[in-house]
């Protein structure tokens, strides 16, 4: 399986949509937060997955902070990381990606 991963592209969407474009390989795409609105109303193509959480810049917007998916047998744990202090350290992700037995962890904001 082949995971395009993004995040805070802040109002960039015509680079989100050149990327999704570019990698029509990939089986799908995550969007790490800080940039919502360029990637929620792509259509990616066709057996191709897009998702996303939400960042501290993201307001009003319907996405999770926290978002958890198993693929191939690995469990990801996907946040856009303010919500953990990532800036100030790992530890607070780390630990809370232990919790759930996560094997991967996927964050943005840094």
């Amino acid at each position: 399986m082949r995971i395009v991963v993004m995040s805070d592209s802040h109002g960039d969407s015509r680079s989100v949509e050149e990327l999704i474009a570019r990698e029509h390989h990939a089986d799908g795409f995550v969007h790490l937060g800080d940039g919502a609105r360029d990637w929620i109303y792509t259509v990616p193509g066709s057996g191709q997955f897009l998702i996303g959480v939400r960042g501290n810049g993201d307001f009003g917007v319907a996405l999770p902070l926290i978002l958890t998916e198993d693929w191939e047998g690995k469990k990801f744990f996907c946040c856009h990381g303010h919500t953990f202090r990532v800036k100030m350290g790992l530890y607070e992700l780390q630990a809370a990606a232990s919790q759930i037995h996560a094997d991967v962890i996927l964050y943005g904001h840094t």
